[in-house]
């Protein structure tokens, strides 16, 4: 009889020990989740929301919307002052910034022209395009 009270009482000691385990490492799963996009990568969101808060001091970004991840730049820098890398790179720096904005690390944007209001590019998943 005693032998079983023994057993039992290691049985149960284990599964406290599992309970108490899972538990832990459950809280810092909900840690990991309730940090922002911003919590969790704060250097570089601070460096894509300066270079943002530049391109808007030079004019080249005329305004951004992080809900629909759209952005509207100045048509002739982009056409005459931005070379190929460099339009692909702003359309990076833009998705990534609505991307922080929104939580989210799907990164992607589409980029239309200030004045006219055409769609210039689009960067996600997929690639950067220009049209």
């Amino acid at each position: 009889m005693n032998g079983k009270f023994i057993i039992f009482g290691f049985i149960l000691v284990i599964i406290i020990a599992i309970v108490f385990t899972c538990n832990e490492s459950s809280k810092e799963a909900k840690q990991e989740l309730s940090l922002t996009m911003k919590e969790k990568n704060p250097v570089e969101w601070n460096q894509v929301k300066d270079i943002v808060a530049n391109g808007r001091e030079i004019g080249i970004i005329k305004k951004v919307s992080t809900p629909t991840h759209e952005a509207w730049v100045n048509e002739y820098q982009w056409r005459v002052g931005l070379d190929a890398e460099a339009k692909e790179n702003l359309a990076i720096i833009l998705a990534k910034y609505c991307g922080y904005w929104q939580n989210t690390d799907a990164y992607f944007v589409s980029i239309f022209g200030g004045q006219s209001g055409k769609k210039l590019a689009k960067y996600s998943i997929f690639g950067f395009k220009v049209y």
